[in-house]
């Protein structure tokens, strides 16, 4: 006002202009902070950690993965995960410890986490040395990003079937009859069934 006095200029247009930039700006980046969660993100590396910090080293707990994490904003933050135990131990324990993970979560670190149990037959030799065959072979040929989870056999009288879940990162496609072909000339090396039938489900990497 003092300028415009002065000067006898009329500057409310230049200023209103200036204004609304900062405005327009400042409501992008609010809209942007809101959205993105929402619309999905790299979860936070922290958050990662301290739920895998939760599950690492429990008794009975064989390996985890498929962690999916879901923000709304502070305090509204919901989880899943899936973790591997040990099949021959009591049912009833292997909840209760599930139970007490999901618990901790949510006392912890404010998070509302849901656990997907996958057992895993630990005490059969066969499925034992097929898996460290298949985690050796894979890393050789394709190197330390591709890894596997829930590998399980069901054998057969004809054939063996073999299942399990490759983690395939962001921008990378695996070739799934190289990694059959590869697999079965590695396993006749130990088993020779009649045929070797693959299940092999592709997950994209969460975490």
């Amino acid at each position: 006002m003092a300028v415009m006095q002065i000067f006898k200029v009329n500057l409310d247009g230049w200023f209103g202009l200036i204004i609304s930039v900062f405005v327009i700006i400042s409501a992008i980046r609010t809209l942007s902070e809101v959205i993105s969660p929402m619309l999905g993100e790299h979860p936070d590396e922290k958050i990662v950690e301290s739920i895998y910090s939760l599950v690492r080293g429990r008794e009975n707990v064989v390996g985890y993965h498929d962690l999916i994490v879901h923000s709304y904003g502070a305090g509204k933050c919901y989880a899943s995960l899936h973790i591997e135990v040990d099949a021959s131990q009591d049912i009833f324990l292997l909840h209760d410890m599930i139970d007490t993970i999901e618990r901790e979560a949510h006392e912890e670190l404010g998070i509302l986490l849901t656990i997907h149990m996958d057992p895993v037959d630990m005490h059969d030799p066969l499925r034992a040395k097929l898996h460290d065959i298949t985690v050796e072979a894979l890393r050789e040929e394709f190197g330390s990003d591709l890894g596997i989870h829930d590998f399980r056999i069901v054998a057969g009288p004809t054939h063996t079937n073999i299942l399990f879940d490759i983690v395939e990162p962001f921008g990378e496609h695996y070739d799934l009859t190289r990694i059959e072909a590869l697999l079965t000339e590695k396993y006749l090396e130990v088993h020779d069934p009649t045929q070797y039938y693959f299940v092999i489900n592709v997950d994209k990497k969460m975490d």
